[in-house]
This record gives C-alpha cells, sequence and structure tokens, in this order.
C-alpha cells in the first residue's frame, strides 16, 4: 500500500474540504465553498505551510508561513503580473509588483506609515520615492554611473532638483508650477 488517503468532509452547506496525506507526512488542504473558490494549504514536517487561493477569475494568493511566523504573500492575475508582501514580526513590510516586461517596484511600509518606492528596469536603473504622512516625497534617480538625481515634491506642486555627480558637487534647482526654475 501506498499510505496515501484523501479525506472529503461534506457539511449541510454543500462545502466540503479535501485533505490528502501521503507518506512522507505531508498533506494538502483544499476547502471548496458554493461559490466554487477554493483554498490549497500545504504543510511539511517543519510546520512550514503553503496557502494558494484561486477564485473563478483564476487569480490566486500565495502565502508561506515558516517558524520565525514570517510569511510572504504573492498575488497572481490572469496577465501574469504578482504582487509579493513580505511581513516580519515588526509589522513592516515589502512589497513587490512585477510585471511582464522584467520590471518591478518595491515599496516598504513601516509602522509609522511611511513607505519607499524603488523601481528597477532591466538596466539596472532605479528610482526611490519616499512619502511621508504629509504627502510630501523625494524621488531618487541612480544610473549605471552612480550618478543620481533628487526631487522633493511639496504639496503645492512645486519641487527641487538636485543631481550629485561622483565627486560630490551638486546642482540645486527650484522649479515652480510656471515651469520657471531657479539654478542654486
Amino acid at each position: 500500500h501506498l499510505l496515501q488517503y484523501t479525506l472529503a468532509t461534506v457539511d449541510s452547506t454543500c462545502e466540503y474540504t479535501l485533505a490528502t496525506v501521503d507518506s512522507t507526512c505531508k498533506y494538502t488542504l483544499a476547502t471548496v465553498d458554493s461559490t466554487c473558490e477554493y483554498t490549497l494549504a500545504t504543510v511539511d514536517s517543519t510546520c512550514e505551510y503553503t496557502l494558494a487561493t484561486v477564485d473563478s477569475t483564476c487569480e490566486y494568493t500565495l502565502a508561506t508561513v515558516d517558524s520565525t511566523c514570517k510569511y510572504t504573500l504573492a498575488t497572481v492575475d490572469s496577465t501574469c503580473k504578482y504582487t509579493l508582501a513580505t511581513v516580519d514580526s515588526t509589522c513592516k513590510y515589502t512589497l513587490a509588483t512585477v510585471d511582464s516586461t522584467c520590471k518591478y517596484t518595491l515599496a516598504t511600509v513601516d509602522s509609522t506609515c511611511k513607505y519607499t518606492l524603488a523601481t528597477v528596469d532591466s538596466t539596472c536603473e532605479y528610482t526611490l520615492a519616499t512619502v511621508d504622512s504629509t504627502c510630501k516625497y523625494t524621488l531618487a534617480t541612480v544610473d549605471s554611473t552612480c550618478k543620481y538625481t533628487l526631487a522633493t515634491v511639496d504639496s503645492t506642486c512645486e519641487y527641487t532638483l538636485a543631481t550629485v555627480d561622483s565627486t560630490c558637487e551638486y546642482t540645486l534647482a527650484t522649479v515652480d508650477s510656471t515651469c520657471e526654475y531657479t539654478l542654486a
């Protein structure tokens, strides 16, 4: 015998639960409700498990939880885009959205509701945007020459540019809503 078995429990609402257990003591749970949505949970001997929720649009969510109570969420839709979210014990988390062009966006949010965005394309250039509770944000673009540009934008839509090169020299330019700018 293979020591594999399948359990199916059906209640009065016609919902049912499937559990498949193999000889390695790993098992898979699948819960299916009346909307044809279902949830999969795979648990191995290390008490780590993976959850996958699939709805009628063929979108699904993965959640992997290990013994340190950290977990990773991955949401994948029909366009093959997906979002990753890693949450640690400090309630900080990181989001990464990846599209079909292999570009991705990172967003780190801490307990103060401040977050940082980083967009990285295939040329290894990236853009950073930090947004605080006042809705002001700072952009920093870094290219392959290690030069970067900073742009701070406040609620009046005015912004300041600062370009810094490898010699630590920089140029400031303030641009207002009339598209005029000042160099200092």
